[in-house]
């Protein structure tokens, strides 16, 4: 009795082999998928058709408005320009952006990119974008965040830290801040710290 029930336990493993092993490979095939996604748009996120048309490394890239005023400057460890995409991938970047109608702007990533256009910036890998105001300075981190400066925001759909002077800290899904005004729209899971001032 023992040996014919191991005998059907058996047989009945070896009819079910087939679909563990489809159901082990499809579930493989997804995670392998999910992590491909995933880290395609951590790299890149607006790959190529063509190959780039010039590299820069240690690099400075200066702008300056009608006036002849200093407007923006780009600092990085190695830039390659995609004239498809009319974009500049920088890596290891720092900008700062100067505005006569706002306080300045600077951002810092492992990533940048800058589109030929100079008005629109995303920034990826321990993304920070800083901008004093009202005497504070508001510090803004993610692994990804978006900077245009035609509307004048920084916008994440990431996690988001954003602090203000050393003692407001404020944690959010996802976040959107006004360069001109200095507003702050906070989504998702928000959670919000105040510390006392130091006597």
């Amino acid at each position: 009795m023992r040996r014919q029930a191991w005998q059907r336990g058996y047989a009945g493993l070896l009819a079910a082999g087939p679909i563990l092993i489809m159901a082990t490979l499809a579930l493989l095939t997804f995670w392998l998928e999910r992590q491909t996604i995933h880290q395609l748009a951590e790299v890149d996120p607006q790959p190529s058709n063509t190959e780039p048309d010039f590299t820069v490394r240690d690099f400075v890239v200066k702008q300056f408005d009608a006036n002849g005023d200093l407007s923006s400057e780009l600092v990085g460890e190695v830039g390659t320009h995609f004239p498809d995409r009319q974009v500049l991938r920088v890596t290891q970047a720092s900008l700062r952006r100067l505005d006569q109608s706002a306080a300045p702007v600077t951002a810092r990533a492992q990533r940048l990119w800058a589109w030929d256009d100079g008005r629109r910036f995303e920034l990826h890998g321990q993304a920070e974008v800083t901008q004093p105001r009202d005497g504070e300075l508001v510090r803004m981190t993610s692994q990804r965040l978006y900077y245009t400066v035609a509307d004048e925001r920084v916008w994440s759909d990431r996690s988001v830290r954003v602090q203000r002077g050393p003692t407001q800290v404020i944690t959010a899904n996802r976040f959107e801040y006004r360069t001109d005004t200095g507003v702050v729209q906070f989504e998702g899971k928000v959670r919000a710290v105040w510390q006392r001032r130091g006597s």
